[in-house]
């Protein structure tokens, strides 16, 4: 049996989006017993939903507990369709989000091509997500977190939703996993994850951003050139200073 595993921190929308298969995933049902599973039917064959929980939490046990839980995921037999849920932050993403994207797809070793969608989406931002320019963007912005296994195409976005309206989603969220391949996983590695790790990651991430909003956004500057500023940033990682001095650079190339 294949598997569709879809991985997000707590609140991101798993669960709803699940439920659209046919399936009952209560709301952070995972925050109580851990990983939950249910078999459905996709693209007429019976399928393992698997609901993972993300990363970033309130304590170190409670981030250890889903790390073990996200190793478990990847785990089953069959192969994989690995899509990565953020929720919308006013068209920019949270670090956090790419945080537990960046700790997955390193567990096994970036065999997989991965979808991202991104949920609960503003009706005023659609036209941020709902472009290929954008998903494009999106797409080089990950690049390094998922070793360039995301493209465009696999990234979607879905407009939030009253959960009385939430079976208009249905058609839409169906065509864009139906037209995901599947992929095997060979071997995973086992994946930690902690407080300090998390903090310090968010801190890098916020600086980046901060001085791309400085600068007047990736848009309006050279893309390959923000991005190779990014990937020196992505392998400094402990360094703080280069952060500061990075984020310097990108003000004064502003000026």
């Amino acid at each position: 049996m294949d598997n569709i595993l879809l991985v997000g921190n707590t609140g991101v929308g798993k669960s709803s989006i699940l439920n659209l298969f046919g399936a009952s995933f209560e709301a952070d049902f995972s925050l109580i017993d851990g990983l939950t599973t249910k078999t459905s039917c996709a693209d007429g064959k019976q399928v393992r939903l698997i609901d993972a929980p993300g990363l970033v939490e309130i304590s170190d046990q409670r981030i250890a507990e889903n790390a073990e839980e996200l190793t478990k995921a990847l785990k089953f037999s069959g192969k994989y369709k690995l899509v990565f849920v953020y929720q919308s932050n006013g068209g920019r993403l949270l670090p956090q989000d790419v945080y537990t994207t960046t700790k997955v797809c390193k567990a096994i070793g970036y065999c997989l091509d991965v979808g991202l969608i991104i949920n609960k989406v503003d009706e005023e931002h659609m036209d941020k997500y709902d472009n290929q320019e954008s998903r494009s963007l999106i797409a080089q912005t990950l690049s390094k977190a998922t070793n360039g296994k995301l493209s465009a195409d696999r990234i979607i976005a879905l407009e939030y939703c009253k959960a009385s309206e939430r079976h208009t989603l249905k058609p839409k969220l169906l065509s864009y996993i139906n037209s995901l391949y599947p992929g095997a996983i060979s071997e995973v590695m086992s994946i930690h994850a902690s407080l300090k790790e998390i903090n310090k990651f968010i801190k890098w991430f916020n600086s980046f951003i901060t001085a791309v909003a400085i600068t007047g956004g990736l848009m309006s500057y050279p893309v390959t050139s923000m991005l190779g500023l990014w990937d020196k940033m992505w392998d400094s990682l402990s360094e703080a200073k280069f952060v500061q001095e990075s984020a310097l650079r990108l003000i004064h190339m502003s000026l």
